[in-house]
């Protein structure tokens, strides 16, 4: 869902707007989602 948003969006701050986020909000959602290095 986040990726479609952000694909058909085009930016993180219209994605964000779009799912009813806060643009901080989005931010954290995608460091989460994202594979630690070790």
């Amino acid at each position: 869902m986040i990726e479609d948003a952000l694909r058909e969006c085009g930016s993180k701050t219209r994605a964000a707007e779009r799912l009813g986020l806060s643009r901080q909000s989005l931010q954290q959602m995608l460091r989460r989602r994202e594979p630690r290095a070790s």
